[in-house]
C-alpha cells in the first residue's frame, strides 16, 4: 500500500499551521497582560547576560562543528565551518526532523567528499541526542520524582542509571561500536551508502569521541546557563527548577514526533507545563522560551537564509 507525497511548500504550511495551533492553545493558559507586563519589568542585566549566552553557544556550535569537519576535511577553515553550520541550520528549519540539515552542509562543500560530510554530521547530531537523551532523562526522572512521586518507584534510578551508563559509555568509546558495525555482511558494508558509516570506524576514534563529548557538554552548559539567566530576569527562580525545568523541556522537544515547525509551539507548550509543575509561572515560562526559540532559532535561520541567497548567487555567477 502507498501514500501519497505531500509537496514540501504543503508540508512546511501544515507544519506552520500546527505551530500557529500549538501557540493559540498555550496561549488560552496565561495571562496574555502578565506576559506584556513580565517583559516591561524584566531585569535587564539578567535579560542581557541571557542573550550574551545565546551568542557563545552559537560560537561553540560553529567552533564544535569545524572539530568535527576537519576530521574529514581539513581544508575547511572557520570560514567554512560557519557557512555550512549556519546553512544547514536554515536547512535544517524547514525540513521533519531537521533532516534537511545535512543537505545543507553538504551542499556548502562541493569540493569534499559528501558522503565524509554526511557521515560526520550524522556523528554531530548522534552526539547531540545522546547527550540530550541523557540530560533530559535525568530532568524527567527528577521531574517524576518531585511533582508526581506516586508514579516513581525505586528501582526506576537503578534502571535509567543503567541505560544511561551504556549510552555515556558508547558516547566515550565509540569504538565499541565500531565494533558491533565491523559485524555486519559485507553485502552492507560494500554498499555506497555505507561510506557515510564508515567515517565512524576509519576518522572517529575513542579520544574523538571524548573531545567531542566535551565540547557537547560545554555547550549544553551554556545553554542551560542561558535558560536560568533568562528566567531569573522574569522571576526569581532556583537554580535546582530551572535545571530540571530545561532538561525536561529540551527532552520532550527533541524526541516529540516533529508534527510543528522546528519545535515553534511544542517549545513553549512544555515550558509552561514542566515550569507550572514546578511553580513557575505561566508567564516566566512562556516568555523565556519566546526568547530562546527567538536567538536560538529564529535568528541563526535567518543568518544561514542570507549566507544561502550569497552562496547560490556567486555560484551562478
Amino acid at each position: 500500500m502507498t501514500f501519497p507525497r505531500l509537496h514540501p511548500a504543503v508540508s512546511i504550511g501544515l507544519k506552520v499551521c500546527v505551530s500557529l495551533l500549538a501557540l493559540w492553545l498555550v496561549s488560552t493558559f496565561i495571562d496574555l497582560d502578565a506576559v506584556l507586563h513580565s517583559f516591561q519589568n524584566a531585569d535587564t542585566a539578567l535579560l542581557s547576560a541571557g542573550i550574551l549566552m545565546s551568542a557563545a553557544q552559537l560560537i561553540l556550535h560553529v567552533f564544535r562543528w569545524k572539530y568535527l569537519v576537519n576530521m574529514v576535511d581539513p581544508s575547511i577553515g572557520l570560514r567554512g565551518a560557519t557557512i555550512s553550520f549556519f546553512v544547514g541550520h536554515a536547512a535544517g528549519f524547514i525540513t521533519p526532523a531537521q533532516l534537511g540539515e545535512f543537505v545543507g552542509r553538504i551542499a556548502s562543500h562541493p569540493e569534499s567528499d559528501r558522503s565524509r560530510i554526511l557521515g560526520i554530521s550524522i556523528i554531530d547530531k548522534v552526539y547531540f541526542a545522546a547527550m540530550t537523551f541523557v540530560v533530559g532523562g535525568i530532568g524527567m526522572a527528577a521531574f517524576v520524582a518531585s511533582v508526581h512521586p506516586d508514579l516513581w518507584h525505586w528501582s526506576y534510578r537503578y534502571l535509567s542509571t543503567f541505560v544511561f551508563g551504556i549510552v555515556i559509555a558508547f558516547m566515550l568509546y565509540p569504538s565499541m561500536l565500531t565494533r558491533i558495525l565491523q559485524l555486519l555482511p559485507d553485502s552492507i558494508r560494500s554498499h555506497r551508502f555505507y561510506k557515510a558509516a564508515g567515517v565512524l570506524e576509519h576518522d572517529f576514534s575513542d579520544r574523538a569521541g571524548r573531545r567531542t563529548s566535551l565540547w557537547t557538554i560545554i555547550t549544553y552548559t551554556v545553554i542551560f546557563a542561558e535558560n536560568y539567566l533568562l528566567l531569573n530576569a522574569f522571576s526569581e527562580v532556583p537554580l535546582e527548577v530551572s535545571l530540571i525545568g530545561t532538561a525536561s523541556v529540551l527532552f520532550i522537544k527533541s524526541f516529540f514526533f516533529p508534527v510543528a515547525f522546528s519545535d515553534i509551539g511544542v517549545r513553549e507548550g512544555a515550558s509552561v507545563y514542566f515550569f507550572g509543575a514546578l511553580a513557575v509561572g505561566a508567564e516566566v515560562a512562556f516568555n523565556t522560551s519566546i526568547l530562546v526559540s527567538f536567538f536560538n532559532i529564529l535568528i541563526p535561520t535567518a543568518i544561514g537564509a542570507i549566507l544561502t541567497s550569497t552562496l547560490v548567487k556567486r555560484r551562478s555567477a
